[in-house]
């Protein structure tokens, strides 16, 4: 809805596993009175195959949920073939730091460590902070870095299909507002 809202230009699709979250979306959509230019679907982002049908993929605290270590790099794979040439992915998960001492010495990392407990008893994988950006570099995306943002308690990551040659800055609204957005937070 967010994506809709901001940019009235740009068609959105969501891909949801949960009967119950899709519900939820598609209310929220007609709520917002945007599902003229939103669509959820029923998916599973480890059977992804969308062509090149995609500007951005935006993937919020749902890479973790796909499995292991072997699922992420499918998922990652599968999102870098649905991206169009030059496409960027966004890739927002928990913090969790790659070094142990980290969990004792920053305070959002104790916090987030109940809930690496949580997700870990209702099966979902951790993936830690540099495991992500490897990931996404062994996926084939090019320009891996963090984004800066406000949250604390998200780790947010960007990637390019290097795919063409179509250049920063492009036609594309979202990455423009991206990349914008990522140059203002980081003044």
């Amino acid at each position: 809805v967010h994506y809709a809202q901001r940019f009235p230009q740009v068609d959105v699709v969501g891909m949801e596993f949960d009967e119950a979250s899709i519900d939820n979306a598609r209310r929220v959509v007609s709520e917002a009175a945007v599902g003229d230019r939103v669509q959820i679907v029923h998916g599973d982002a480890n059977a992804l195959d969308a062509g090149e049908a995609f500007d951005l993929v935006t993937m919020n605290l749902t890479l973790h949920e796909t499995g292991g270590v072997d699922e992420y790099r499918n998922v990652l794979d599968r999102v870098r073939r649905a991206l169009k040439p030059g496409g960027t992915v966004v890739v927002s998960e928990i913090p969790y730091p790659d070094e142990p001492t980290t969990y004792r010495s920053h305070p959002v990392s104790k916090a987030m460590a109940g809930v690496q407990l949580h997700e870990a008893v209702v099966g979902c994988g951790v993936i830690t902070q540099g495991q992500l950006g490897e990931l996404l570099e062994d996926a084939g995306f090019h320009e891996v870095r963090v984004a800066t943002q406000p949250m604390p308690t998200r780790h947010v990551m960007i990637g390019a299909n290097p795919a063409g040659d179509r250049a920063p800055g492009s036609n594309d609204p979202l990455r423009r507002d991206a990349e914008q957005h990522e140059q203002g937070a980081s003044r």
